[in-house]
């Protein structure tokens, strides 16, 4: 878990200050770096399966209304998750909300 949210992918930072956050304008578009650069993130996250976000849902319509961030992977439903609570950074908003960070391992 720690390797995910010290990822600078993700990571909130204000004036190229790092805080301890993941920025959710970055979440939204890393699954299209993450499925282009397959090997290079799977040397990163091992034997991970899945890596997702599950977000407080509001209604709306763009990134800061997503109850989901799927970063990784997919699901078939095995393994065991792992899941630690995070803050997302919604810059454009200037707002944070509460996620679960969730990890699916390889059985």
């Amino acid at each position: 878990m720690n390797v995910i949210i010290g990822l600078p992918e993700f990571r909130c930072s204000k004036a190229g200050v790092e805080s301890e956050c993941l920025d959710a304008s970055k979440l939204d578009g890393f699954r299209e770096v993450s499925d282009s650069n397959s090997d290079y993130y799977k040397t990163i996250f091992g034997d991970v399966e899945e890596i997702w976000i599950e977000v407080i849902p509001e209604n709306g319509k763009d990134y800061y209304d997503q109850i989901e961030y799927n970063i990784y992977g997919g699901s078939n439903g095995k393994g065991v998750i792992y899941s630690v609570p995070v803050s997302l950074f919604y810059p454009d908003y200037k707002k944070y909300k509460i996620g679960i960070l969730k990890i699916r391992g390889i059985l």
